[in-house]
């Protein structure tokens, strides 16, 4: 980790979908792992190999470091809780930056871990000892992905003379949240991202690459039971990296519109810190083509290169929005999920669901990837399926259909088009323009008719009775 830089403003908090109050970010003390209000969080800074001395008669006071000029007095909460104290040979590696208002202390931490909601922890309804400092320090616990989370209070110590350290540079108390920002790696790439426009890191998933894997987006994970497409940044973006093959990765989560999300890859989650516009320069058009969707880049002292995210820009793609409407609950098939390759041969099918004057299904295998419409508008004969030809990324021209129109329904179709499905046609790519998508799911297979030619799917919720009808690739009344 390097050490990064910190400015406070007064600037009101951007509306969020998820403020900073409803976050924590989940600290590991060597023995245990603590929880904090992101609001109470300033930074996170890389522990030096000794603390330089300081002098004061509270003993959870170990010593202080110099931070941009200013002396930071640091505590290890450790002992003070019964444990061991962390060691800073071996596990002190970071300094946790906490304060509210003008004045700050740092706490000795082996690392920062990850953000999460505040509502996925169930608060635990536990009797304290309101006498005893270490009660008072954890005054509640929430029980989060199975593990027992005692949530820092961190005007307790200053309460009872731990000193702290005026925030020179802040000239009022309250911290804008839109200068908060989460930096991750990806492939050896370093990005960050407004913590406002962030919903939560999620931890090492496996990666299913059997179904949404197409162009930049690698697959899905699932976490808490949802399933959530995965984007690989650096293939967005047109970054260079190492682009090694990973199985498992941790993610952000870039919540949308509609209880929507989708999950960028993070292989490591690096630092907290707070910057200010004079700590970001332009963004060289020549290093990506996607460069609107940058707000810049920040040089740390170090000297390495982070790029800064737009988050704003990111939610309002159009095509990584539709990746978001895929996402789906997931907790009542996961178990049942075939450890082979899916297909519709079988009585379970992953498929991709989608509305076009009909219900009608894709095996997820043919799915290469789904793009919005253009904003011009293709070919427009009315009673013609065949639309014109989309360019694709890689120079291709992908002949492009209104599927109602190919399967006999007739109408403006074409006109309510939102999105269009490109899919594997024999050695070729064709594009079927549809009115929605739906959702990537595992369904019940079952044969329609005597002769079970014709597929149909089924929902697995026993109050959903809806049929989507199998479509063949092949079977489609092409050329």
């Amino acid at each position: 980790m390097t050490e990064l830089t910190a400015e406070f403003d007064g600037e009101p908090a951007p509306s969020c979908a998820m403020t900073q109050d409803s976050k924590l970010a989940l600290v590991d003390l060597g023995r245990i792992v603590i929880g904090i209000h992101v609001r109470d969080l300033r930074e996170v800074m890389s522990a030096p190999r000794e603390l330089q001395a300081f002098q004061s008669s509270q003993p959870a006071v170990i010593g202080c470091v110099a931070l941009r000029g200013q002396i930071i007095p640091v505590v290890d909460i450790a002992p003070v809780l019964g444990l061991t104290p962390v060691d800073t040979a071996t596990d002190g590696n970071v300094i946790v930056i906490l304060g509210r208002g003008e004045h700050v202390y740092g706490m000795l931490a082996k690392t920062a871990l990850r953000i999460v909601p505040a509502q996925d922890g169930i608060m635990q309804q536990i009797s304290r000892d309101q006498g005893a400092l270490a009660d008072q320090l954890l005054p509640e616990f929430r029980l989060i992905d199975s593990q027992p989370i005692g949530i820092l209070d961190p005007t307790v110590l200053p309460r009872h003379g731990v000193p702290q350290s005026r925030a020179e540079r802040s000239q009022r108390q309250v911290q804008s949240s839109q200068n908060n920002y989460l930096t991750f790696e990806m492939d050896g790439v370093h990005y960050c991202l407004p913590l406002c426009d962030i919903g939560a890191t999620l931890p090492d998933t496996e990666i299913d690459t059997r179904v949404m894997r197409s162009g930049f987006c690698e697959g899905s994970v699932t976490h808490h039971g949802t399933e959530r497409a995965l984007v690989n940044l650096n293939a967005l973006l047109g970054m260079s990296g190492r682009d090694q093959p990973v199985t498992t990765v941790s993610s952000v989560l870039l919540p949308f519109g509609a209880g929507q999300s989708l999950a960028l890859r993070a292989d490591r989650v690096l630092d907290i810190s707070t910057l200010s516009g004079g700590q970001i320069t332009p963004m060289p058009s020549v290093l990506s083509y996607r460069s609107d969707l940058f707000a810049g880049v920040h040089l740390t002292s170090g000297g390495r290169e982070v790029y800064v995210l737009d988050g704003k820009a990111l939610i309002a793609d159009e095509t990584l929005a539709m990746l978001s409407k895929l996402e789906q609950r997931s907790a009542d098939i996961a178990a049942s999920k075939p450890t082979g390759t899916s297909t519709l041969g079988h009585d379970l099918a992953t498929a991709l669901l989608v509305q076009s004057g009909g219900q009608f299904a894709f095996n997820i295998e043919v799915i290469e990837e789904i793009v919005a419409m253009p904003e011009a508008p293709m070919n427009a004969g009315s009673y013609s399926a065949y639309r014109g030809n989309l360019h694709s990324r890689s120079g291709r021209l992908i002949p492009t259909y209104c599927l109602a129109t190919l399967l006999g329904q007739y109408g403006d179709h074409c006109e309510t088009a939102t999105a269009i499905v490109l899919i594997k046609f024999g050695e070729e790519t064709i594009g079927l323009m549809v009115d929605r998508i739906c959702a990537i799911e595992q369904l019940n297979c079952i044969p329609d008719g005597p002769s079970g030619t014709v597929r149909m799917l089924q929902r697995r919720h026993a109050t959903d009775q809806t049929l989507w009808r199998v479509i063949e690739p092949m079977a489609l009344p092409v050329g």
